[in-house]
């Protein structure tokens, strides 16, 4: 038998300061957090690519080490590829790792329904170009997470913020 309760694997774009932090002044008592990175070096599409191109390796390390659900984070990597890529990376993730995944942009999405909220107020760190394809992302999500079977979502809230 475990001493964990669960164990979770996150990848990571880059060095990982705060995240880890933060998951553990939330997280129940014996929740492990497992994580890897893809080590991008900036915001720029070749680096994204990089990153996703080593997707694929992080989930077999997580997998390896016997995590129960695998979170990829970095909004930046997922919204570069365009419409409905998040869900090819969680179909992809699940086939590998064989375990239930996520990404960012849809564990945010489902926790903004979860909560009720309905509408939203972005600041974020992200260059102009890179915050436009964030906006855009948002207002073409609805449908797509529809077709994933995670209903009603409310991105529509971020119409309109620069």
């Amino acid at each position: 038998m475990s001493y964990w309760r669960a164990r979770i694997g996150s990848i990571s774009p880059s060095v990982c300061d705060a995240f880890h932090h933060d998951f553990y002044c939330m997280a129940p008592s014996r929740v492990l957090l497992v994580g890897v990175s893809c080590m991008i070096h900036g915001w720029r599409d070749e680096e994204y690519e990089t990153g996703l191109a080593k997707v694929d390796k992080c989930v077999r390390e997580l997998s390896r080490r016997e995590v129960q659900f695998i979170h990829h984070g970095g909004v930046p990597l997922v919204i570069a590829k365009g419409k409905g890529f998040e869900k090819e990376l969680i179909e992809r993730m699940e086939k590998i790792g064989k375990v239930p995944a996520s990404t960012s942009v849809v564990s945010l999405i489902d926790a903004l329904r979860h909560l009720g909220i309905k509408k939203l107020v972005v600041v974020d760190p992200y260059p102009d170009e890179l915050r436009s394809k964030f906006i855009k992302c948002g207002q073409r999500c609805r449908k797509t997470y529809q077709e994933m079977g995670r209903g009603e979502t409310l991105w529509q809230g971020l119409r309109g913020i620069n």
